[in-house]
């Protein structure tokens, strides 16, 4: 290692004194402002190894890029490593210029299925995405994992419903076990119809006779679900204004029942007098 450094101390002595040289007898080689190792016709700034070798690294760099156009990108700096004699990377690091004058940084493997993007960075924006080349990523840990800094997490979406969500999921989440929280509000769906419509004066309220016919046949409230029905869970949101609904229909039965009982109490009054 330190007579490579020391090589490579010399080379770039040489090409500052002499501009142009090509060969000092260790293989090493200056060629078009490009430095080589082991590879006489370098194309990139620096190359470890010969054309087709199967351990080859490349640099190369390219200052003040022009800004592309449309979905281009330029390249202003990429790293290679070569493992495959049959002349293809393994693992490639990109800089890059979008038309946007934003600088990114992609990172790729290369896998017998083809090319893999598992890394993104958009170094203006600040955004930092796993690619479609990660389809499985894990956290082998024995601590614990925090997102700090007031950040948000969305699953399968970044359109936070307001600024003080920090934690969004669109689609079904499953939490096996316990869940614990101080407050849960439900969201209901714009189709819910709260059932005030209880009170409404055209409303049926079904008399207690058939509520009992109901309960007999069945073993569960008209209107409710059944325990078959809720074995594989319960929609929150559903069941509180289903439960509400009964709630409100309880109330009218006891109205009814309180009236009832006046009107007695009255008739008894007056056979007393």
């Amino acid at each position: 290692m330190k007579k490579i450094l020391a090589v490579l101390v010399l080379v770039l002595i040489g090409a500052a004194s002499y501009a142009q040289w090509n060969y000092n007898g260790s293989d090493i080689y200056y060629s078009a402002g490009n430095v080589g190792i082991k590879i006489s016709n370098p194309t990139y700034d620096f190359v470890v190894g010969s054309t087709g070798d199967d351990a080859r690294m490349q640099v190369r760099t390219l200052w003040a890029p022009a800004t592309p156009t449309g979905a281009a990108t330029t390249t202003t700096g990429q790293f290679e490593l070569w493992g495959d004699a049959a002349g293809t990377y393994l693992y490639r690091n990109v800089v890059r210029l979008n038309s946007l004058a934003q600088y990114e940084m992609l990172q790729t493997i290369k896998t017998p299925a083809g090319n893999l993007a598992f890394l993104f960075v958009n170094m203006n924006t600040k955004t930092f995405r796993m690619r479609e080349g990660i389809q499985d990523a894990e956290f082998l840990n024995t601590g614990y994992t925090a997102f700090l800094g007031g950040g948000k997490v969305g699953i399968g979406t970044t359109d936070f419903k307001s600024a003080n969500v920090k934690l969004q999921v669109a689609g079904e989440a499953y939490v096996e076990g316990r869940f614990r929280c101080h407050e849960v509000e439900v969201a209901l769906a714009p189709t819910f119809v709260w059932p005030d419509y209880v009170f409404s004066s055209d409303y049926k309220l079904p008399s207690l006779y058939d509520v009992e016919n109901f309960i007999n046949a069945n073993s569960h409230l008209p209107g409710v679900p059944s325990q078959a029905e809720v074995t594989e869970g319960v929609k929150l949101g559903e069941m509180n204004v289903t439960l509400l609904k009964k709630v409100e229909e309880l109330t009218l039965y006891m109205i009814q029942l309180q009236k009832e009982n006046d009107a007695l109490k009255a008739r008894v009054s007056n056979l007393e007098k």
